[in-house]
């Protein structure tokens, strides 16, 4: 996503105050020569990290001591975060300090204009308005997920420091002159609660890189389910697989394939599972190995703890599941922006259930419904058209940061 964007903007214009752990990757060939300064995060962040896991029921629980134990131990952790809440926070500010004066000091020797700042991690929300200050330039922020889906999975605490989070991230949009979200729905909650002018950045494919619309299955022997990407909706993924079991992965006479792209997780089942794991791939070699499925599945999560995220954050994969010329089975819930995204462009199914029968019936239909299945490939290529492409990306980031589209979308 953020490669992307700085491939196509003058390299010579750009530098990088990273904020990140030692074990980075490197960046990519065609993007050396930008400078780039590397940093730690505050190292009380790790103390966080290990509170959170030592307050968490299950830790006790892993460790087959009693109920009463571990409950035990679980409050005595709570008490001590509590108390320690406050001067984590303080010491944080103070470390965090430093890592704004060298990412100014970086700004100045390059002689910056914009701030443009990923809102991702505590850190960076702490960060990115106070630089902008300092420097007396503009701040222009882009959020993936709403923080209060982020915060949770960097493992900080749940009370005080949380909510100094929080509260430095709404000064961050507030203080913004634009905001890149992830989804209209963000778009449209920022703009009425912060108001902020927000832009809609979902990741868009280069229209050379595009199959063309699938009219059909691969074959009539198997039928292969495309996944790539990073795995969040464990309890979705498990349905699916647990689903499958149950018919023993044969749906309308066909033997059922995964055709897996990405990080290798645990699989959790008991039984057969036709599985294909092709490790991390480039996103050109995604769209191929993607084209040769038969449908692809995109889960989001039904937990209602995550209903923040399902409903403003969007899935870059969509993009990419797109581009290979295949449908989609969405696996998550009614309100959710690739539920709504699918209204508008109806690029597959809509599976909003656990149920096996249900999960059965989606994927059955996608083997028996050959109308249905070309009409929503032909859908897939006009929502590419229309808004997932790489010039409305483009044309939409140079709005975010004030520069005319068409310096942009001529570098390659």
């Amino acid at each position: 996503f953020l490669g992307e964007l700085c491939r196509h903007y003058p390299k010579e214009n750009l530098c990088c105050f990273g904020v990140c752990e030692k074990n980075y990757e490197p960046l990519p060939h065609d993007l050396d020569g930008i400078p780039i300064v590397y940093s730690s995060p505050p190292s009380v962040l790790r103390l966080c990290s290990v509170l959170s896991r030592i307050s968490d029921p299950f830790t006790w629980q892993k460790r087959n001591l009693t109920s009463q134990t571990a409950q035990l131990g679980k409050v005595i952790c709570s008490i001590f975060a509590r108390v320690s809440d406050p001067f984590i926070w303080e010491y944080f500010k103070l470390q965090t300090s430093n890592l704004i004066s060298q990412a100014v000091q970086l700004g100045k020797e390059n002689h910056i204009d914009i701030v443009w700042s990923t809102l991702e991690t505590a850190t960076t929300i702490y960060m990115a308005r106070r630089i902008a200050e300092k420097l007396g330039v503009q701040l222009v922020t882009l959020v993936w997920d709403p923080p209060e889906h982020v915060l949770p999975k960097l493992e900080v605490l749940d009370g005080f420091f949380s909510k100094n989070i929080l509260k430095e991230f709404k000064k961050n949009l507030k203080s913004a002159k634009k905001c890149g979200v992830a989804s209209d729905s963000m778009k449209k909650e920022y703009e009425d609660i912060y108001n902020v002018d927000s832009i809609t950045l979902i990741h868009g494919i280069h229209s050379s890189k595009w199959k063309m619309p699938a009219k059909e299955l691969n074959n009539d022997s198997n039928f292969i389910i495309g996944f790539a990407g990073s795995l969040y909706a464990i309890q979705e993924w498990d349905a699916l697989l647990s689903a499958l079991s149950k018919v023993d992965w044969r749906i309308c006479g066909r033997d059922v394939i995964i055709r897996l792209v990405g990080k290798l997780f645990k699989l959790d089942t008991k039984s057969r599972a036709n599985i294909e794991y092709f490790g991390y791939r480039s996103v050109d070699e995604t769209i191929e190995l993607m084209s040769k499925a038969d449908i692809t599945y995109l889960p989001y999560w039904f937990d209602k703890s995550y209903s923040i995220a399902v409903r403003l954050a969007f899935p870059n994969k969509f993009s990419t599941y797109l581009a290979s010329g295949r449908p989609v089975l969405f696996h998550g819930p009614e309100d959710s922006s690739p539920a709504h995204f699918i209204k508008k462009f109806p690029v597959g199914l809509c599976c909003h259930s656990l149920e096996e029968s249900e999960i059965i019936r989606c994927l059955e239909r996608f083997i028996t419904d050959k109308d249905f299945y070309a009409s929503a490939t032909e859908a897939g290529h006009r929502a590419l058209t229309q808004e997932l492409n790489l010039d409305i990306f483009l044309s939409h980031f140079a709005e975010l940061i004030g520069v005319d589209k068409e310096s942009l979308l001529h570098i390659d």
